[in-house]
């Protein structure tokens, strides 16, 4: 008699395990996929989750809780209620992984002109730069005038960037005037020493004061050089 409970429990135990670990699976790959999308549409937000690697473990615990226990099985036989328990525990813990606050990581994108290192804070979506030495160019978005970081502002934005010459912009060398609009739009283009600077999105984001902006821009572009040639 004795023997048929501890048989049945140690049966109902393993069912919901098994149960519990496929859900878990279930709502772990759904997990997954929608980070790989969110990586995808916006790469710089999610490296800059500092959670991240464990939000994965939605996906990643429940396989590896399971093979552990089918090798636990084939070595030892039948496993007690009390592991099987243990093993729901830890795949509840699993699923609450995607759930943990987002914590900024302080992630910086390295990007390179010519010689000279760039670190630019994930929350200015950088982009289109050269993660080598000789890089040409990059981007950045910012709201205007203020040129606070995209991902803090709910602002319109306006993309801006560094180059290393007027010809690594598309359209070549800078005319005297270094802006010039088209329909509802403003692309500005200037040079300051060797490097060159650009400002473009929709002409009512650009302040009256052109000139003070352009050097508020180049100021925050210069700010994020690290390492001189």
């Amino acid at each position: 008699m004795a023997i048929g409970v501890q048989h049945l429990r140690r049966s109902k135990a393993a069912i919901s395990f098994w149960l519990v670990s496929f859900a878990t699976f279930s709502y772990g790959l759904n997990v997954y996929m929608w980070l790989i999308v969110g990586a995808h549409y916006h790469l710089m937000a999610t490296k800059g989750d500092l959670f991240l690697p464990l939000r994965y473990g939605a996906l990643v615990l429940p396989c590896a809780l399971a093979i552990i226990f089918l090798c636990l099985w084939s070595w030892r036989g039948p496993l007690s209620p009390r592991l099987y328990l243990s093993g729901i525990v830890i795949l509840g813990l699993a699923a609450l992984l995607p759930s943990l606050p987002r914590v900024d990581s302080g992630y910086r994108q390295v990007y390179w002109l010519g010689e000279t290192r760039y670190e630019i804070p994930w929350q200015y979506s950088p982009y289109n730069g050269s993660k080598e030495r000789g890089g040409k160019y990059f981007l950045v978005k910012v709201s205007a005038p203020e040129l606070a970081p995209r991902y803090e502002t709910r602002e319109k934005t306006i993309i801006i960037g560094k180059a290393v010459d007027s010809n690594s912009y598309k359209g070549g060398q800078s005319s005297e005037d270094p802006c010039r609009g088209s329909f509802h739009l403003m692309e500005c283009k200037w040079q300051v020493g060797d490097r060159v600077y650009s400002a473009s999105g929709d002409a009512g984001l650009f302040p009256s004061d052109i000139p003070a902006f352009m050097a508020s821009v180049a100021d925050l572009l210069d700010g994020f050089e690290v390492s001189a040639r």
